[in-house]
């Protein structure tokens, strides 16, 4: 799955033109690599955040690619957060 459309659909991003701008930024990286948008992302991937709301990026492992839009409470279950390099909640 895109990565744009992987962080909107597990709600890390409110849609998926935020989450293009992101990775165009250079504030998503998967795998410790920057990433365009339209890489492919896939359970096992380490993908890490930077919003520039908050200090510290969010880092996360993909435990599984949804196969659609989730509510909030169900994408926690296809991820879980590595860390934060801070206190901040995972969103």
């Amino acid at each position: 799955m895109r990565v744009d459309q992987l962080l909107h659909w597990l709600c890390l991003t409110k849609s998926r033109s935020l989450a293009t701008r992101a990775c165009h930024e250079g504030r998503v990286q998967l795998n410790g690599q920057g990433v365009r948008a339209s890489h492919e992302a896939r359970a096992g991937d380490r993908i890490t955040l930077q919003d520039p709301s908050h200090e510290h990026p969010l880092e996360l492992e993909l435990l599984e690619v949804p196969a659609g839009q989730l509510s909030r409470a169900q994408a926690h279950a296809c991820y879980r957060v590595m860390g934060t390099g801070g206190t901040r909640d995972a969103p």
